[in-house]
């Protein structure tokens, strides 16, 4: 990976390669977690995250290879999607993507929080972060880092 870019996305314009990459990096893990998948309800899912926040989209080389969405509130940082395509996980991108939002809750002395399906292996790269396990739903595992300084 030699240059990685964000971008405002369009909410039309960027919609279609975000569904697809919420269908492709959850697909596995909701069927492990749930028993299946039911295309229309992950639909409603996605559409209703793509018009809940601004969501970036993550470029490499020029490519268009994931996408994530931060919302500020006055008490903490919520980190609400990273998506990232499969050829390019496992390569250091969600790690770098993690620690620049660190550092910018850091400085603006917040926490930051987020919350994973129980069955996402994504866990794994937050508690490696620091992040510390808050909450355990029936569905995710809500989790917080304080960097404060």
């Amino acid at each position: 990976m030699k240059e990685i870019v964000f971008k405002d996305a369009d909410r039309e314009a960027d919609y279609e390669f975000g569904r697809l990459l919420h269908h492709a990096a959850y697909q596995e893990v909701v069927t492990r977690q749930f028993g299946s998948w039911e295309k229309k309800i992950q639909d409603d899912f996605f559409k209703e995250g793509w018009n809940r926040a601004p969501h970036k989209i993550i470029l490499v080389d020029g490519n268009a290879v994931g996408i994530y969405s931060v919302a500020e509130y006055p008490d903490h940082i919520f980190f609400s999607e990273l998506q990232i395509s499969l050829e390019y996980q496992g390569k250091g991108l969600g790690t770098k993507i993690m620690k620049e939002q660190m550092q910018y809750a850091k400085k603006r002395d917040l926490a930051l929080r987020l919350q994973v399906l129980q069955e996402n292996r994504a866990q794994e790269l937050y508690l490696r972060l620091g992040f510390l396990v808050i909450e355990n739903t029936n569905t995710h595992v809500k989790m917080e880092w304080k960097g404060l300084s």
